[in-house]
């Protein structure tokens, strides 16, 4: 069979050998480049989910809060992420009455279970409302901590307030 050049002197079957040459390389890396695009971003998205996971007991730890700030960036695309972070946010940002504070804690868990939820099914992991709230262990000794912690800032307080009135004391004097 006599095929005449194409181009440059050369058959199809050659042309066609030296583009796959040039080309399936370059394919190769953008492939590769975006494969690891794309793991990098779902390993971002399971950090922030496994950080808020273990830290949701807590809405007060600098992991929470630091997890919370990242959702927006990390799951800007995810339209349903981001109406439960919006109902989350709302929850935070509203002070209720004495009256309801039981009402809005309940909010507030709803909207944080609900984030959480949501940002899982994003990742493609599949848990429930249940699977969320008893995920909330503690170990007596991690919350026998916190309450000395507490304790003693709350005594901090004191201490302060104590010498704030015993300096106005000696001023009058």
């Amino acid at each position: 069979m006599n095929e005449e050049p194409l181009l440059f002197g050369l058959e199809l079957y050659e042309l066609l050998t030296l583009v796959g040459i040039i080309t399936g390389p370059i394919v190769a890396v953008l492939i590769t480049l975006w494969s690891q695009r794309r793991t990098e971003a779902k390993q971002r998205k399971i950090a922030i989910l496994r950080t808020l996971w273990d830290s949701h007991f807590d809405a007060s730890l600098p992991e929470y809060s630091r997890a919370i700030r990242m959702v927006p960036i990390e799951f800007s695309g995810e339209h349903a992420v981001m109406t439960a972070w919006r109902r989350y946010m709302k929850n935070v940002d509203t002070r209720p009455s004495q009256e309801g504070t039981p009402a809005h804690e309940k909010e507030f868990g709803d909207a944080k279970n609900d984030l959480i939820a949501s940002l899982a099914k994003a990742v493609g992991i599949n848990v429930t409302d249940r699977d969320i709230r008893d995920s909330v262990y503690i170990a007596t000794s991690c919350t026998n901590k916190l309450k000395q912690t507490n304790d003693a800032e709350l005594a901090q307080i004191r201490i302060a307030d104590a010498l704030e009135q015993q300096t106005q004391i000696l001023r009058d004097n």
